[in-house]
């Protein structure tokens, strides 16, 4: 679960980029990491999520106690 592209990023950076929910759970479920940081930017799926506007992520990952949604 923790494999990364010739970028450094994993199957999580691309899910959160994206907002897909459903992949991060299932990458989250099989013991993927979250918190990993990108070879290139070091900067997690969740620094890209919030980069990208996806906030959702943040309730997949266990961090929705992190940010207000308004």
């Amino acid at each position: 679960m923790n494999w990364k592209s010739k970028l450094g990023e994993s199957a999580a950076h691309f899910a959160a980029i994206s907002g897909n929910l459903v992949a991060l759970e299932v990458i989250k479920e099989q013991g993927g990491d979250l918190k990993m940081k990108s070879d290139t930017s070091n900067e997690s799926p969740l620094d890209y999520s919030m980069k990208s506007a996806h906030v959702d992520v943040f309730k997949v990952s266990g961090y929705e106690d992190v940010i207000t949604i308004r």
